[in-house]
This record gives C-alpha cells, structure tokens and sequence, in this order.
C-alpha cells in the first residue's frame, strides 16, 4: 500500500488532542421529505472518492502520516424517534474514537422529515470543509458525479515564500510576544478540571426580521453581529458559572468571521483562524454589553493586518522532528474559556430528488480544554445558535446548555428593546 503525507502542524494539533479528549465535529442536514435509501452507499462512494483522507488511517513508522486511503465512509440508518433525536445522537458522534476512517455518516429518517449526521474528525475537517463534503454528499444523493478533489499538503507547507525560512521564524516570535505581553496569567475558572467531554447542547433561531432589527442596531453602536454575539455569549456564561465575581474571560473565534464561505480555506482565512484566537476581556456584574462589543470587533480587526496573520502558519509547522502523540504529563490545571465558533452566512444546498434541505448546523467540541462552545450560523433566512457545554466540567449546574443559551437570546434580544 502506497503512503500518504505526513501529518501537518494544524493537523497534528488536533490529533494529539484527540488522543486525551474528543475534538470531533459533527454537521447536520435537516431535510423535509424522503429519502431513497439505494442511493446512499453509491453517493458515499463518491464522497470518500472526493475526499480520500476520510477512509485514511494515521499511523506512525516512525513518522505520523496518513495512511492510503481504504476502504468506505461508514454509515447507519436509523428511525428518527423525536425532534430532539438528532442532539442525542450527537452527543454519542463528538466523543467517537477513530481507527481506520475518519467520518462515519448517520441518517435519521421519520414520517417526512429526517436528518442527515456527519462526524469528521477534527484532524482532517474544520467548519469550512465539513460544509464542503455535505455539499458534495447532497450532489452524489441526486446521481451527480463531482470531480476530484486533488490531495493537498498541509496548508502551513503552502505558504507564500516571504513567511517561511529564517524571515518568517523571528516574524512569528515577533508575532507572539505581542499577542501574549498584554495577557492575564489567569482567566476566570469554569467548571472541574477534565480529560475527556461528552457535550451537551441547546439552540434556538433567529429570523430575517430580527435579524435586520439587531444588524442596524449594531450599526447604531459600531458594532457588528459576530462581535455582539461574542459579547453577549461571555456575559451569559460568566452570570451563570462566575457567581458574579469580577474576573478574566479568554474569548477565543476560531473560525472565519466573514459573511460568506467559498470552500475551501485559503490561507488568510486560517490566519484569521489565530489572530482572533485569544482575546482576554475583563468582566464584572457592570459591563455593558456595547462596549463589550466593540472592544471584542476592534480587537479582531487589529489582529488581522498584512501579513501578519498568515506567519502563524510557522507556529503550526511545529518542529522538524516528528514525535509520536502522548499526552502531557505536566498538562497545566483546567484554564477556561469560551470559543465562539461562526462560520459565516452559508448559501443553501441543492434539493434532493424527493427532499428539501430546510437547516444546517455544525457542532462539536473544538478543543479539549474547551468548557463552552457557542456556534453561531446563517442558513437561509435564519440565524442557528447552540451553545455547547462540557458534561463532567459543566454538568453540575443543572440544565447548563439551555441556561446558557437562553442568557445568550434574552441579552440579545433586550438590545432591540433598548434601541
């Protein structure tokens, strides 16, 4: 069996997290109608034929690398019991161990309705390209053949030549030392400290309409939705776990914040991935929520200049030497902080011959010292928001996922009763 490449920088970060937690992610399709079942082990074919490395094994000898792709993506059908059917069985999907694949596809079918469940793991998937295979597994369910994704490098192996060698090294380090000299050396503690997350989540909508409302608000007071967004999910979490005292929110975005995605990522993108990955933010039971907001926007404008975002490709890079995945003897104690996850405004899938994709979400638990992840997502004429919470971390406060995104909704909205 011919080899893959190695395992990149980016990539082997979230493989060695998975090796002491979970870090899967799981996209949902929500569909209206009926589904033929024949067709769905060709179109998964197809699939795996476009994306190889969700059939690779990872294997180290003595180098970690990808493993040729064998075999099929996994899939089961199962009866859809409820509305809430779908959560249940991703909560199961985001803490699955991978062997000799790295997705595995569930469709849940009821009486007209159903939805379809994708698990990736994180080491070959992010938001954007989860999006991108469940566009490809919509055409191949309607018998269209998608060319080939040519196989790429890893992303930090393609970086223009101005950002690699010794230049790009001593501008990372320049890089670094300005992102961490302003830092706390302590952010406000969530929950207990833990290896493993089985997360729990809860959603709600917004329309088009409150929608319109909430942007010109933010108009109004130089602020914009990701940022009130950001805000409003720091506040909510800290009323409900902090007791009111006064403390250090490390907020990171992790994913793009522009309104539109066009898979798959370019490298300003994944500069945007870590320039706006750790914004600490003092709070206290006083913080208004506006100058929350801007301070969270201007902070993320600042982080993305010329150039400077893309050199943190030289920090995944990692060292030349490659080194079997083990977990950190002297893992520090449990920092907390809360990830706000917005893939942007996604442009509406193609129906299917008997179906009608009606909703799209994107879950999971990005990191593994992660207590709370907010997703917030645009599909159609609605806006999707879950907050995700880790069970054995948060799990003690009862009904934590709903709380919290209830807190999130009602600060939200008490804004448009304000303006």
């Amino acid at each position: 069996m011919s080899r893959g490449r190695a395992l990149g920088g980016m990539e082997r970060l979230f493989h060695q997290q998975n090796s002491v937690g979970s870090s899967n992610l799981t996209s949902i399709l929500f569909f209206e109608g009926s589904l033929d079942e024949s067709s769905i082990p060709e179109a998964l074919k197809r699939v795996q034929a476009s994306f190889p490395l969700l059939t690779a094994q990872i294997v180290s000898d003595p180098k970690l690398r990808f493993e040729e792709a064998h075999g099929d993506i996994p899939f089961q059908i199962l009866k859809r019991l409820d509305a809430e059917h779908w959560r249940l069985q991703v909560r199961q999907e985001v803490r699955r161990k991978w062997k000799n694949e790295r997705m595995f596809v569930t469709f849940l079918i009821g009486e007209g309705r159903g939805e379809i469940i994708l698990a990736a793991d994180h080491t070959v998937a992010d938001a954007k390209s989860m999006y991108a295979v469940c566009q490809f597994l919509i055409r191949a369910l309607n018998g269209q053949v998608t060319p080939l994704v040519p196989a790429l490098d890893a992303w930090e192996k393609r970086l223009p030549k101005p950002f690699r060698g010794i230049r790009g090294f001593f501008n990372m380090i320049r890089f670094v030392w300005n992102l961490f000299r302003h830092s706390p050396e302590k952010s406000l503690r969530f929950g207990k400290d833990s290896s493993n997350i089985n997360t729990v989540s809860h959603g709600f909508q917004m329309d088009k309409l409150t929608l319109a409302l909430l942007k010109r608000a933010c108009d109004q007071n130089r602020s914009n939705l990701n940022s009130i967004f950001c805000a409003a999910s720091v506040l909510a979490a800290f009323e409900l776990y902090s007791e009111e005292k006064s403390g250090d929110v490390c907020l990171n975005v992790p994913v793009s914040v522009r309104d539109q995605i066009v898979p798959p990522a370019s490298a300003e993108e994944l500069g945007m991935f870590i320039s706006a990955f750790l914004q600490w933010h003092k709070i206290d039971a006083t913080t208004d929520i506006w100058e929350l907001s801007r301070r969270i926007l201007e902070r993320t404008r600042s982080g993305v200049k010329a150039g400077e975002s893309i050199r943190l490709g030289q920090i995944a890079k990692g060292p030349e030497r490659e080194e079997l995945p083990r977990p950190d003897k002297n893992r520090q104690r449990f920092e907390h902080s809360i990830t706000v996850s917005n893939p942007g405004k996604l442009p509406s899938f193609e129906d299917l011959p008997n179906a009608k994709i009606v909703g799209y979400r994107n879950l999971g638990s990005l990191w593994t010292r992660e207590s709370i992840v907010i997703v917030v997502l645009g599909y159609g004429d609605n806006l999707f928001v879950d907050a995700e919470i880790s069970w054995e971390r948060l799990g003690h406060v009862p009904d934590s996922a709903e709380r919290l995104a209830n807190g999130i909704r009602h600060k939200v909205l008490s804004l448009l009763e304000n303006t």
